[in-house]
């Protein structure tokens, strides 16, 4: 599957104002890249007004947000739908992001494992 011709859509979520200000940043200066030039379009997830009616079992930004307890993993929460590899993201983002940011994608493309498992 090659899906480096369509844009990667991230979605930005912080736990505190100061994350979401780290994430608002990140989307206006256009900050975030990825390897061979694909290209990210960015949303925080403040923009988003109505987040879905969802049952008590279904995943919920909203609900993990608010009963996230840590003081650094996770508070700063970067998602996609589609993504080469949240590996990539990371690591071409390091100096950008900080310590404890959590980068999820429902499908990685070019995902790789431990001793480059596919």
């Amino acid at each position: 599957m090659d899906s480096s011709n369509t844009p990667c859509k991230l979605l930005l979520c912080g736990k505190s104002s100061a994350e979401n200000e780290i994430a608002k940043s990140s989307m206006n200066n256009n900050t975030l890249k990825l390897p061979d030039n694909v290209e990210i379009s960015t949303l925080l997830h403040s923009e988003i007004l109505d987040e879905p009616q969802q049952n008590e079992e279904s995943f919920s930004l909203s609900r993990l947000m608010n009963s996230l307890s840590t003081n650094l993993f996770g508070r700063l929460l970067i998602w996609s739908p589609l993504l080469p590899s949240t590996h990539d993201l990371v690591s071409n983002n390091f100096g950008e992001l900080p310590i404890g940011t959590v980068c999820i994608a429902d499908v990685q493309y070019k995902g790789r494992g431990r001793s480059k498992n596919v």
